[in-house]
């Protein structure tokens, strides 16, 4: 005889007696815990800007795992209006059927990306041939033309393995920018949503938040230079992933004028040319130069704030070099139109020596072609009021001609980052350093 002991729960999973009237009650206990789930699942759902969703991994995998596994680097940071699904859906409302015969399908990202879980895992909702993922593809196409017409008739897969519970909602997590989430569950119905145009969809939103990748990443570096806060910027980052609640310590963008400024004064001067930005941080300088076609090159010891330039501007592994700047001066074998050397100066300026920022200076002139941008800490600085009591600008444009073979040393104007938590630093000299005679000096009455 069935106890009459016990009292339902959700967290019961076996329920005490046998037999058919014990397995009776288990299918209904389960059906009610579906329910109450899909219940709670529904108050709790949102409705979330789809602009501001980030593509998951694969297969488990989380989406920084994923990009290394496949070689993707973007995919770390991948907003659902770039992703496989609706490129793939975007191509199908193009194409039509012709979409589906093979030479065309095999060249769609919908199927490279399948084809790199086959690789790495084995399948793709358990499909592992070219006709598995195509059958797969058209099923994801079924489903779109039926939430399309408003066809509530359920799609067949080919396997209804690693597929949503039906009727359930899609769901995301949230980030450490507010309004920005990561997609956890129902990425193939939000790129539906997306690609007719519908820019919001509810969706249950998992707490609590979590970094993305590159948001990590971020943390990570600030955590190695011992910054105050982990949501902070050292350069300027675009997209989703990151809004005004994250202060930027350097703004970048009037430094990069003026750098600009000076370079288009003399024609003679190539967008061409080569740009070295040591020390470069997650690489902004690199990325700018870049995109008005030098051949732009950065240095830094930090493997995360080098990871953060290519997630976050793009850039490839050959422009990036890991490792400090010294012991890249002193292997480098090449010279460069254009060097940044920003802000690294002091770190090598102890108090009654300036034996190693001599060195530096040295070395760094050996490697500059045309121009030098040069900055460092200075005298009026609070961090530096004790170590740096000279160097005032007079100072630092006299010690630079006096260590190198440049006979110009310009300053071009000063930042202004010192702001907020750092209005007593920063506000540094931005110089511009040459040598006479040179395409330089006949028009230094110009600046």
């Amino acid at each position: 005889m069935m106890s009459r002991d016990f009292k339902l729960s959700r967290d019961v999973e076996v329920l005490p007696g046998n037999g058919f009237a014990q397995k009776k009650l288990q299918r209904v206990y389960q059906e009610w815990k579906k329910q109450g789930s899909r219940l709670r699942n529904t108050l709790r759902a949102e409705e979330v800007d789809l602009s501001r969703a980030l593509v998951p991994g694969e297969a488990g995998f989380d989406a920084e795992t994923w990009a290394d596994l496949t070689g993707n680097i973007r995919r770390a940071s991948m907003l659902l209006a770039d992703s496989p699904h609706v490129n793939f859906l975007e191509q199908y409302r193009e194409m039509g059927q012709f979409l589906f015969l093979q030479k065309h399908f095999v060249q769609t990202t919908y199927f490279k990306n399948a084809e790199d879980c086959v690789r790495i895992v084995g399948s793709y909702f358990s499909q592992k041939t070219i006709d598995g993922l195509l059958a797969q593809a058209k099923s994801f196409v079924t489903l779109y033309e039926r939430i399309k017409k408003g066809d509530l008739l359920e799609v067949k897969y080919p396997s209804e393995e690693g597929h949503s519970e039906r009727g359930s909602l899609p769901a995301v997590r949230k980030t450490w920018t507010t309004n920005t989430v990561q997609i956890d569950d129902g990425l193939h119905r939000l790129a539906v949503k997306w690609v007719l145009t519908q820019k919001t969809a509810k969706a249950i939103v998992l707490c609590p938040p979590m970094p993305t990748a590159v948001q990590s990443l971020v943390g990570k570096v600030s955590r190695s230079w011992g910054e105050r806060e982990l949501f902070e910027l050292h350069q300027p980052i675009g997209g989703v992933e990151f809004d005004d609640s994250w202060p930027i310590v350097r703004q970048c963008y009037d430094r990069l004028s003026m750098m600009l400024t000076f370079l288009e004064t003399y024609q003679q001067a190539s967008h061409e040319w080569s740009v070295l930005d040591l020390l470069c941080s997650y690489g902004w300088f690199v990325d700018q130069f870049a995109k008005i076609g030098c051949q732009a090159f950065g240095v830094d010891p930090n493997p995360a704030a080098l990871k953060i330039g290519q997630l976050a501007y793009g850039l490839q592994s050959e422009q990036l070099v890991k490792g400090d700047v010294q012991t890249f001066l002193n292997s480098c074998e090449r010279t460069y139109d254009v060097v940044l050397l920003l802000s690294i100066l002091q770190d090598f300026l102890p108090k009654s020596d300036f034996g190693s920022a001599i060195d530096i200076l040295k070395k760094v002139d050996r490697i500059t072609e045309q121009v030098l941008f040069f900055e460092t800490g200075q005298a009026h600085e609070r961090w530096f009021r004790d170590s740096l009591r000279e160097w005032n600008n007079d100072f630092i444009v006299s010690f630079i001609k006096r260590h190198t073979s440049f006979t110009h040393v310009i300053p071009l104007g000063t930042d202004s980052d010192n702001v907020g938590g750092f209005s007593q630093n920063f506000g540094r000299t931005l110089f511009a350093c040459v040598r006479s005679p040179g395409i330089w000096t006949s028009n230094l009455q110009d600046l």
